[in-house]
C-alpha cells in the first residue's frame, strides 16, 4: 500500500509544493518529495521545475551543514583525546588524536593539508584552539610544491 501524501480524495501530487511558498525544510521529507518530483519531470510546470532545482539547492545546503557539524565534533574529539594522552605524558607522535587532519583527509578523500584547513576553520568556528592543527610534514607536504 503506497504510503503517499497523493493518495486519498482531493489531494494533489506532492511535488505541488515546490511551486509555493509552503515548501518543506531541507531533510528527509523535502529529499523524499524531491524524489518523487525528480521520477516524473515530464509533469512538472516550469515553476515548479525552477522549485525543485531550489529544493535541491537547500538540500545540497544543508547536506554541507551536516558535514560541518561532523568535522567539528570529530576536532573536538580528537583535542579532548589529544590532550588527555598529552596529560598521561604519551610520547609526541605517538599522542592519541596527535593526527585528526589525517584521519579527516583519508575519510573525505582529501590531501591531508586541505583536510587540515577544513579541520581548522571548523574548530575555530566551534570556539576551540587551532594552534594543534599544522600543516602535515614529509613528503605529502612538500608534493606540488616547486623547487
Amino acid at each position: 500500500m503506497s504510503q503517499s501524501p497523493c493518495d486519498g480524495p482531493g489531494r494533489v501530487p506532492s511535488w505541488e509544493a515546490f511551486s509555493g511558498g509552503d515548501e518543506p525544510a531541507p531533510g528527509p521529507e523535502l529529499a523524499a518529495l524531491l524524489g518523487e518530483a525528480v521520477a516524473d519531470l515530464g509533469q512538472l510546470d516550469d515553476g515548479q521545475l525552477l522549485g525543485a532545482g531550489s529544493a535541491a539547492r537547500r538540500l545540497q545546503a544543508y547536506a554541507a551543514y551536516l558535514e560541518m557539524m561532523k568535522v567539528a565534533e570529530f576536532a573536538r574529539r580528537r583535542e579532548e583525546q589529544f590532550e588527555a594522552s598529552k596529560a598521561r605524558g604519551d610520547k609526541v607522535r605517538s599522542r592519541d588524536g596527535e593526527y585528526p587532519a589525517e584521519e579527516l583527509g583519508f575519510e573525505m578523500t582529501a590531501t591531508a593539508y586541505s583536510a587540515a584547513i577544513e579541520c581548522v576553520r571548523k574548530f575555530v568556528q566551534g570556539g576551540g584552539k587551532q594552534e594543534r592543527f599544522r600543516r602535515p610534514q614529509g613528503v605529502a607536504a612538500t608534493m606540488g610544491r616547486s623547487r
